[in-house]
């Protein structure tokens, strides 16, 4: 009876289902999982970003400091065609007046957690992460909190919304290179390790586009079709003195990556997490 225990429990912690289990455990962090290209600083890359099931989709947009992701809908205004907007902002089409411009009206009523509210240039009055008075309440801080961090909280303790010497790192220094194709049909960026021992490792990044509380671009944009030109994600670095706006990375076919772009804390973007203990 003890020798038939012993070999049960031999066969079950050797078989090809407990050795896959086992590497599916070792190349995941709090569930989601992960590849490491070798890199000097130990960062580890998910594979997806927030919201996404596999590494070509999009998956969830947020606006720069928010942890919840935007719940995008679509909506037609006469004059301006399709039209984006945060289900948030519902109640402020019900406020839409008889005359003036849906622009300057959605500009008006920002929803974005931060913001206090819009100068006369469009540019928000923030609250948090301020290092200049003219863009709000200067409290000096210039990467978000782990409680402003959507890559922390939705998926735990070590994971971020990546840091621009984390993108530098990865695109330029050496240890990647960088490449633009597609996945199933989706056009995006390959990066592929190759240091010695990590050649046979990669992460995509897909094409996503930004999507903003209004935006004149057509529907293509929102459902997923070739409309999207270009790869656009999040950095946790703040504006650099432009407090109105953040940091975000991003690559097209012609300029590659521009991990140097900046944008409105109120456009919504994409995350791809990396882990660092």
């Amino acid at each position: 009876m003890k020798k038939n225990i012993i070999i049960s429990l031999f066969l079950l912690l050797f078989s090809p289902y407990s050795v896959k289990a086992k590497q599916q455990k070792e190349n995941t962090k709090n569930g989601h999982e992960y590849v490491d290209l070798g890199l000097p600083s130990g960062t580890l890359w998910a594979t997806c970003n927030i919201g996404a099931e596999k590494p070509e989709n999009k998956g969830d947009y947020f606006m720069w400091g928010e942890t919840q992701p935007l719940d995008w809908d679509s909506i037609f205004i006469e004059g301006w065609g399709m039209t984006y907007y945060d289900r948030r902002l519902s109640k402020i089409l019900d406020e839409m007046p008889s005359s003036g411009t849906a622009r300057t009206h959605f500009f008006e009523k920002t929803c974005y957690k931060y913001a206090k509210d819009i100068t006369p240039k469009g540019n928000l009055r923030v609250t948090k992460y301020c290092t200049d008075a003219i863009h709000g309440i200067v409290d000096g801080k210039e990467e978000l909190d782990l409680e402003d961090d959507a890559a922390c909280v939705l998926w735990g303790k070590h994971w971020r919304t990546p840091s621009r010497a984390q993108i530098v790192e990865l695109i330029r220094g050496g240890y990647t290179t960088v490449s633009i194709t597609e996945r199933n049909g989706v056009p995006g960026c390959l990066v592929t390790g190759t240091k010695a021992g990590y050649t046979d490792k990669s992460i995509f990044f897909p094409y996503t586009g930004g999507k903003t509380a209004l935006s004149l671009k057509d529907a293509k944009s929102l459902t997923g079709t070739p409309a999207d030109t270009c790869g656009c994600y999040w950095l946790r670095n703040g504006g650099e003195g432009i407090s109105s706006g953040a940091i975000f990375f991003n690559f097209r076919k012609k300029h590659r990556f521009d991990f140097h772009g900046f944008s409105p804390r109120n456009y919504g973007l994409p995350i791809r997490p990396v882990w660092q203990k």
